[in-house]
């Protein structure tokens, strides 16, 4: 049997449909070949449940007796040589235990997003609450600044470092917003990099840097693990992206600043009360480089154009939000291997055309690195 059989019964959605009986895509996979692919399964309504392809029962065992050690049950099928495991996402087969210790706080909330093995994001009333697989840094708690400059979604406590509770921001994320009227790329990325330049100037307590989690400019030896995650599936992509990732210069080191960890215009909501971020949970310390260069990554992805209008515009927004931009020509490698870093995500989002994804972000890495 091929190591991608599971791969591709979760690519196909008629074949994910008739064998789960029901009316469900897949809005995103992991994929181990040769062991399992993971997906998350969702309907018209919104996410609904996951599900596993493995060539392997005693896999599909071990789900299934998680799923009965809180409780809940699972539904085991055996097709096209697999066994397919597939439950609601109070199974999810890492998630659950901590959804079972925090069941009053999340019964009755309305799932917002899912990501299988990894978290899930619910809302109940005027609250988000945040669950995951690995801690959640306490940043308001490392860094009390950051509650004062009113910036972010306020934190509204913890039921465990895995769950946690936040302000749900009313108003629309900038990147559903951007286009609209007069609200181009450009006025964007100044709307981004002003709040940005914001967060890297809060002030951080003496020994609080160490205590986040670290991030450098890039990390190399997590595009190599990329790379060869490629390799698995289409050689000839993953040795393009490896050879992206060998003509990147060594990782800056700057002076740390309170990184967000995942800046982009959809972790920006605008509204009545202006332009606040949200979903701190990947906060950390590292040089500022690391967030700038995530939204244009992000940037270039949305437009094709890795230095247009929303990166001329991220630069003013950051300036004259009192950031010191860093050079040109590191500004641009960091962009490279932001863009490296996301090279697998039309595959995790199970796209049809995943191939002519990845190789459109390569592209857009090629492009700056020349």
């Amino acid at each position: 049997m091929s190591r991608h059989a599971t791969l591709r019964v979760a690519l196909d959605p008629d074949r994910v449909g008739e064998l789960l009986g029901a009316d469900v895509r897949v809005t995103r996979l992991r994929h181990k070949p040769g062991q399992y692919t993971v997906a998350a399964l969702a309907d018209a309504t919104g996410p609904t449940g996951w599900l596993r392809l493995t060539p392997h029962q005693d896999r599909a065992a071990r789900d299934a007796e998680r799923a009965a050690r809180v409780g809940r049950r699972v539904e085991v099928v055996e097709a096209d040589g697999l066994v397919l495991v597939h439950g609601d996402l109070w199974t999810d087969p890492r998630l659950a235990r901590v959804l079972h210790r925090a069941a009053d706080l999340v019964d009755a909330s309305v799932v917002v997003r899912h990501n299988p093995l990894r978290r899930l994001v619910l809302r109940r009333g005027t609250t988000q609450i945040r669950v995951t697989t690995k801690a959640q840094p306490d940043v308001h708690r490392l860094v009390p600044a950051l509650a004062e400059e009113s910036l972010a979604a306020a934190p509204r406590g913890r039921a465990s470092s895995r769950v946690t509770r936040w302000e749900w921001v009313p108003g629309e994320s900038l990147d559903a917003i951007s286009g609209r009227g007069d609200l181009g790329a450009r006025r964007a990325g100044e709307i981004a990099g002003g709040l940005l330049a914001r967060l890297h100037q809060v002030s951080v307590p003496a020994g609080a840097h160490e205590r986040l989690p670290q991030r450098a400019g890039w990390d190399d030896g997590a595009l190599r693990a990329t790379a060869r995650g490629l390799a698995e599936v289409d050689a000839e992509l993953g040795a393009r992206a490896a050879g992206l990732v060998d003509r990147l210069p060594a990782a800056p080191v700057g002076a740390p600043v309170l990184l967000h960890g995942d800046w982009s215009s959809d972790q920006l909501v605008v509204g009545e009360h202006g332009a606040r971020m949200i979903d701190l949970d990947r906060a950390g310390s590292g040089p500022a480089l690391r967030d700038l260069a995530s939204y244009l990554a992000v940037e270039a992805l949305r437009t094709g154009d890795p230095e247009g209008a929303g990166a001329a515009g991220l630069r003013t927004g950051y300036e004259e939000g009192g950031g010191s931009w860093p050079g040109d020509a590191a500004v641009r490698s960091a962009s490279a291997a932001a863009l490296l870093s996301r090279a697998k995500e039309p595959l995790r989002r199970a796209e049809p055309t995943w191939r002519d994804g990845v190789g459109r972000t390569l592209g857009l890495a090629e492009e700056l690195l020349r």
